[in-house]
């Protein structure tokens, strides 16, 4: 039995899935980021004193 493929069409085709994926996977990484919840750096600062203080009490 003979099988003759051209590699570079396999090549083509793997490399368009990969491209494919990685799309995928960068649109849900985005999608998680403006899921979660931002914090001011000012107003993480201000809870991170209220907690110190509580803590000293």
């Amino acid at each position: 039995m003979h099988v003759i493929a051209n590699i570079e069409e396999l090549f083509e085709k793997s490399e368009l899935l990969k491209m494919i994926k990685m799309y995928d996977l960068k649109k849900e990484i985005k999608r998680i980021k403006l899921e979660r919840p931002y914090i001011i750096p000012i107003e993480k600062d201000r809870i991170i004193e209220d907690e110190k203080k509580i803590k000293m009490k």
